[in-house]
């Protein structure tokens, strides 16, 4: 028997209400691109920053949970290790936001005369600034309210490792005497103590530092685009290269990933063992500029993001491509794993389940 006009009509609206209840959820970002996200410790909830707010999604189903617009933010936020989010604003305080019902509280207000800079990775210690000319650099547990100072100038360069056991300040100096320029100095503190461990210096100007997650290593990069890898226990270099560049960790910090450019030829993206520079995986990662990376927790993927708009997933032991997907609309910005789930940003997130391969979620 034929289909009657009616019975087409019924089918296609059927349809169309299976289709309207499908979780995923698109949610307008407007123009402005994702520059920044973050899981949640517990792996159900994704914050990201773009155009000085901060939104919070619920990952099982996309849904947007609330926006969040900080007074002149000062630095990223970060997760604190009891699930809530934390924020520095105007430089003076910072507030915790409890994810799941909004709820916002100003935890502490900064000691008089400190500017507060950043926070550390676990949310336990501030860094800021402190003096007329920011001549002074402070540490704080908010928690506790301890203070100390740091006895080093102040700088807009400073690192604190995820454990917050550890951190670096980038310090200029003179040359010594008839040589030109400036050195820089990074110097390595315990935050907890105050108690300064070591220098180490390079012979130009650092234009970026990051820690591993335990503080056991240091990476650098100069304005000659010199990077250097830096035991943080000896001041000893490791390992000084030009390239790969913009290199970071693996969870364990016994693996590097950075980017190489060759001149007229694709990206790639090289992993290499920290402790014998061995190259252990060259990864062809795009045509048009690597700009943003990430390793697995678990150490079984890797991630990485190009101008090209697209994002590549790979198997780490076996090097092989399990996806190469171009579905966004500008280039992707940041990358990230929370167990098997990777969010890659770029004016909207796409959230995808790595063991079963397939998209969960695309939030505009």
């Amino acid at each position: 028997m034929k289909n009657s006009p009616l019975c087409l009509l019924i089918i296609l609206c059927a349809a169309l209400s299976i289709q309207a209840q499908k979780p995923e959820l698109m949610v307008q970002n407007g123009q402005s691109a994702i520059h920044w996200i973050a899981y949640s410790p517990d792996g159900k909830f994704l914050a990201t920053v773009d155009a000085g707010q901060i939104k919070i999604w619920e990952i099982e189903t996309g849904r947007e949970l609330r926006t969040i617009t900080p007074r002149m933010a000062a630095a990223e936020p970060v997760f604190a290790v009891d699930g809530r989010l934390l924020a520095i604003e105007d430089e003076e305080w910072i507030k915790a936001w409890n994810i799941e019902d909004g709820s916002e509280t100003r935890v502490a207000t900064a000691p008089r005369g400190v500017r507060l800079r950043t926070l550390s990775g676990n949310g336990t210690l501030a860094a800021g600034c402190a003096g007329k000319y920011d001549e002074l650099l402070k540490l704080w547990n908010y928690r506790t309210g301890a203070i100390l100072t740091v006895k080093t100038p102040c700088s807009t360069q400073i690192a604190i490792s995820a454990d917050g056991k550890m951190m670096a300040v980038v310090e200029e100096a003179e040359h010594a005497p008839g040589e030109l320029g400036f050195a820089k100095t990074i110097s390595l503190w315990e935050p907890n103590t105050g108690v300064r461990l070591r220098s180490i210096t390079d012979t130009d100007d650092i234009s970026s530092i990051s820690l591993s997650w335990d503080g056991k290593l240091l990476v650098t990069e100069n304005s000659q685009s010199v990077q250097r890898i830096w035991n943080t226990s000896t001041g000893a270099i490791i390992r000084s290269t030009r390239e790969p560049s913009g290199q970071v960790f693996n969870r364990n910090g016994d693996i590097l990933a950075g980017v190489r450019t060759p001149p007229g030829s694709i990206s790639s993206v090289v992993l290499y063992e920290v402790a014998s520079g061995k190259e252990l995986r060259v990864l062809q990662a795009g045509s048009d500029g690597v700009i943003s990376l990430a390793f697995s927790s678990d150490g079984r993927w890797f991630a990485n993001g190009t101008n090209d708009r697209s994002v590549k997933m790979w198997n780490l032991s076996s090097g092989e491509v399990l996806r190469s997907l171009r579905r966004h609309d500008n280039p992707v910005r940041a990358v990230s794993f929370a167990n098997n789930v990777l969010a890659s940003a770029s004016q909207f997130i796409s959230l995808w389940d790595m063991d079963h391969e397939k998209e969960l979620q695309r939030i505009r």
